[in-house]
């Protein structure tokens, strides 16, 4: 945009602002902006959160991606949201396309938009920003003059829905994979290239879904009957993508000039739940549990305090009475800032978790205001199908607690619509009600105030309920209009969703990608900001399905099979589908599940991501450790006709050849001893390795070159040694810390690789892939982390990341021989180990 333009959109927008309401939600300028000359970086960001800045800019993952890319010297970030209905009629009128804050530079100048999706109510403002952008509506319009789409945010564990309109989504936690994705934007761009070309070069990147790269296809009913990634290199299922430790909180937040939401500096405290209640999209897709350390928090809340001049702290997680050091940190925070006038908020306290201890603590902190507290059922008998036990004697104990430390006014957010709900159950909830409200006022009288905060149930997808339809309106309006008269005579009050918008929220979190036409039709007939009550027009969304020919009722009233394909089944966030199918049955008979911290049911978020602090092994690395100790782990590749060569075989092979290199070897001790050392793993017969590992002992100090050219010469030329390298005793057996290995997979040319994908990808849509190994069935589909395949110059490769323990391993060629291959028709080579790195202490 060259200067004349930029004045034209400037004296344009100077006479707009006069127009609207709030005009400082639009102009940007807020203390800890980060402004940077438009030509001085070669990457351009803009980060939009579909809705009004009021709402938008309080957002954490906006402000943490927003501080990440800026703190690249080459990548410039600025922020846009959603015009309120009065700024978009002033754009439109005047031709001035939506802009960023920072530079009201206009959207379709930038390289990238990463839109934020927190929630699906704002599907219909995407579209409405891209075309007050003058940015094609559909991924399939854009070329490479266009900026690329994304998306990511808590909405896209189930993208279908949106896959007409954004080109990639970010799947799971941001702050590693945004950096990925502009390091591959700005490749892509250095090269020149297609935009298919750029859309290749994310499907490679973990957690990254490309949509148009994989086909849906559906059967008579309209259930869906397969997802085939069709492009190579595509995985399937996508996996989250997850930090093992959390980042360093942010600390420089911006400071709005007008009022936001939440007026605050946030710092989030702990990530991921353990509970396990069955309702809850963000405790299962969240997993696992991360925290951080008190020590950490406390650094960051006085450098977000000096940093912007707030008197607010939200200390933000889905359960943060849970964190376990959170009486140390309450206490410290109290003494930091005791003498301050600053606020600190701790949202979502659990009635579980509570102590007097801790409602000691926090009454120091935060004098006189509200508490919320979320039982969501008030029988024991709706609290077990939910998996939230708690007897009724400890939530009513805890409200008294709560008024003895004197807070005055109390929150109860309640669900209803839960599976087996029954009109006793709702009214359950306001006889709890009242008898709270009748505790507080017995000690504090009149001024005690109760809020009923009550949700309609939406089975969300990834949950143990996401095979549950939704309750019919009428039913629930009656629920509704139950409490409503209760409140209204024991003077509660009492907020709640109204059904339409339940209807809405459950098309789009439970719906496959043929609701693209539905959202594009909807925003045509008038459908924006639909999550505002004031805003929301069901009608133009049910005369949409009607234009589409679709049946609203297929995504919210039907029940679903347990052998249905559900349309994010391909999206994978590490919790597997046979453990919410075992808590489905569990919630059927009213049992419950206690706090995984306590007891590991397996869900599956371990296995997927080991130790949750994996290391490659690559042949040029070693364990962590000290150096001048005598243990060395020797990285070697294996390959020609030692390819058959057994495991026992090859141990013997490298005892031997260890004698011959006249190196000072330790032995063991006892009648028969032996050289000492151990192998990594045993590696199949037949398969090659560029990644094995072998640890041996000796008993004088040498430099490692002399001892990688003494051992490589007493060895046979099939056998290659990397890299040798000192580790410490007291590290773990190489086998016991062993945690998965990768294998490459390349076909013989008469191997029809097209239908290897599509039995590939039928076989990984099971819960369960069986195998009989020795007499023994094993399960496949437990043992297999992922599966991707990558283009070469000599044909596509399958690449397999396999579960590696003590306890059970995966094997690429019994995989292979479920989808028909016979050996020799394909060859294996293990291309990396990963270890888990728990800490091992050293002595001095």
């Amino acid at each position: 945009m060259d200067e004349l333009q930029k004045s034209t959109i400037d004296s344009r927008l100077e006479s707009i602002l006069f127009q609207v309401e709030k005009p400082g939600r639009y102009v940007g300028g807020e203390h800890n902006q980060v402004r940077k000359p438009w030509d001085s970086v070669e990457t351009h960001v803009a980060l939009v959160f579909p809705d009004i800045y009021d709402l938008g800019q309080p957002n954490l993952g906006l402000a943490i991606l927003y501080d990440i890319l800026n703190r690249q010297p080459d990548i410039l970030a600025e922020r846009a949201f959603a015009p309120w209905v009065d700024m978009e009629a002033q754009l439109r009128e005047n031709a001035v396309p939506l802009f960023s804050l920072e530079s009201k530079t206009p959207l379709n100048r930038f390289d990238i938009l990463g839109f934020t999706l927190p929630y699906e109510q704002i599907y219909t403002n995407v579209l409405n920003i891209l075309d007050l952008a003058g940015i094609p509506l559909l991924a399939s319009e854009r070329g490479a003059e266009h900026p690329l789409v994304i998306a990511g945010g808590q909405a896209c564990y189930n993208p279908e829905p949106m896959t007409n309109f954004i080109d990639a989504f970010a799947i799971g936690e941001g702050e590693e994979l945004i950096l990925d994705i502009t390091r591959a934007y700005q490749n892509w761009k250095r090269c020149g290239g297609a935009r298919e070309e750029l859309l290749k070069a994310l499907a490679r990147v973990p957690g990254v879904y490309v949509p148009s790269f994989y086909e849906v296809a559906y059967h008579e009913d309209g259930t869906i009957s397969h997802v085939f990634p069709w492009m190579q290199g595509c995985a399937i299922p996508v996996r989250k993508r997850i930090v093992a430790k959390l980042p360093p909180a942010i600390t420089r937040f911006l400071v709005p000039n007008v009022e936001t939401v939440h007026d605050r500096i946030s710092v989030e405290i702990m990530r991921g739940c353990t509970r396990g209640c069955r309702f809850c999209h963000a405790g299962m897709v969240n997993r696992p549990v991360r925290e951080r350390e008190p020590e950490e928090i406390l650094q960051a809340m006085q450098a977000g305090l000096d940093a912007t001049g707030y008197e607010q702290v939200g200390l933000l997680s889905l359960s943060s009475s849970d964190h376990t050091r959170i009486l140390e940190l309450i206490r410290s925070v109290y003494e930091k800032f005791k003498d301050t006038r600053v606020q600190v908020n701790l949202p979502s306290l659990r009635i579980a978790s509570f102590s007097v201890d801790l409602m000691d603590e926090l009454k120091d902190l935060r004098p006189g205001g509200g508490f919320t507290l979320a039982p969501e059922a008030a029988t024991e008998r709706m609290r077990a199908i939910i998996n939230k036990p708690l007897d009724e004697e400890i939530i009513l104990e805890t409200a008294r607690t709560i008024f003895e430390h004197g807070w005055l006014s109390l929150k109860l957010y309640f669900m209803i619509g839960l599976p087996q709900e029954t009109m006793e159950d709702v009214q359950a909830i306001l006889d709890l009600a009242r008898k709270i409200k009748g505790i507080g006022k017995s000690m504090k009288g009149n001024r005690v105030r109760i809020h009923l905060g009550i949700a309609t149930f939406i089975p969300k997808p990834h949950t143990p309920f996401q095979w549950y339809s939704i309750e019919d309106s009428c039913s629930l309006q009656s629920k509704i209009d139950l409490l409503k008269d209760g409140t209204r005579k024991s003077d509660i009050k009492m907020t709640y969703n109204p059904p339409d918008s339940t209807l809405l929220e459950s098309w789009l979190s439970r719906g496959d990608r043929r609701l693209g036409a539905v959202i594009l039709q909807a925003w045509k007939n008038g459908a924006k900001m639909d999550a505002w009550t004031e805003r929301f027009d069901v009608n133009a969304w049910l005369e949409a399905f009607a234009a589409c020919g679709i049946d609203p009722d297929f995504y919210t009233k039907r029940q679903r099979g347990l052998d249905e394909i559900l349309p994010w089944d391909h999206i994978s966030t590490g919790v597997s589908k046979r453990f919410l199918m075992t808590d489905l049955r569990l919630s059927q008979a009213g049992k419950t599940r206690e706090d995984c911290r306590k007891n590991c049911f397996n869900c599956g978020i371990l296995d997927a991501f080991g130790s949750l602090k994996p290391k490659r092994r690559s042949l040029l690395g070693c364990r962590n450790g000290k150096r001048a100790d005598n243990s060395r782990p020797c990285g070697f590749a294996k390959d020609g006709d030692l390819r058959f060569t057994g495991h026992l075989d090859l141990q013997r092979l490298f005892e031997r050849a260890l004698r011959r290199s006249g190196l000072p070897l330790r032995y063991s001790q006892g009648f028969n001893p032996k050289v000492r050392l151990n192998l990594a793993s045993a590696l199949p017969l037949g398969f090659s390795s560029e990644a094995e590992l072998l640890d041996f002992w000796l008993d004088e100090e040498l430099e490692t070159a002399e001892i990688q050219q003494r051992l490589s010469a007493a060895l046979p030329a099939d056998i290659q040694i990397r890299q040798v390298e000192f580790v410490p005793n007291q590290l773990p057996s190489l086998q016991s810390s062993l945690r998965t290995s990768e294998y490459r997979v390349s076909f013989k040319p008469a191997v029809e690789t097209r239908v290897i994908k599509e039995k590939l990808s039928q076989l990984l849509l099971q819960d369960n892939i069986p195998f009989t190994r020795r007499a023994k069935t094993v399960d496949l589909r437990q043992l297999l982390l992922s599966a991707y395949w990558r283009e070469t110059s000599a044909g596509d490769e399958l690449i397999l990341e396999m579960k590696s323990t003590p306890e059970a391993s995966g094997r690429p060629d019994e995989l292979l021989n479920l989808l028909g291959l016979e050996p020799g028709t394909y060859q294996v080579c293990r291309t990396a180990l990963i270890f888990s790195t728990d800490k091992v202490e050293i002595d001095e």
